[in-house]
């Protein structure tokens, strides 16, 4: 009988843990969505885009990844927090020595850090200026 009782505790804790765990995933994507929201411009809150903006999400755009290269990139981005309008001008994938130039008059430069395209007004973590 107490293994049993024992087996039951076990079971109630894994709910406990899956609810808690589910809780946490919502209230870090309502974070990241309100915390995204922030800092914003006024012009970019229309409905208009500036070229910023369109550079931003032609940047986004990971089609013509592999299945693999997505998921490795979308472990990097949020391990390297990884946004594609850095909040400190300064601090811009084009001015880290990471980034690579685009090529083929795309507006979308690389990083030697993760597969797919990147903004130039990009920033992560891993930033660091460029010599000279």
């Amino acid at each position: 009988m107490k293994l049993l009782k024992q087996n039951s505790n076990t079971t109630q804790s894994r709910k406990e843990f899956l609810k808690r765990s589910a809780l946490a995933g919502v209230m870090g994507l309502g974070a990241t969505s309100v915390l995204g929201y922030c800092g914003r411009r006024p012009e970019e809150e229309g409905g208009e885009e500036t070229s910023s903006a369109a550079t931003t999400g032609a940047c986004e755009d990971v089609s013509a990844l592999s299945a693999a290269e997505k998921q490795q990139r979308d472990t990097m981005v949020k391990n390297l927090k990884y946004v594609p309008k850095t909040a400190d001008a300064a601090k811009r994938c084009d001015g880290c020595v990471l980034y690579t130039q685009p090529a083929g008059g795309s507006a979308c430069g690389g990083c030697q850090l993760f597969p797919g395209p990147v903004a130039p007004e990009g920033y992560c973590i891993s930033w660091q200026a460029k010599a000279g």
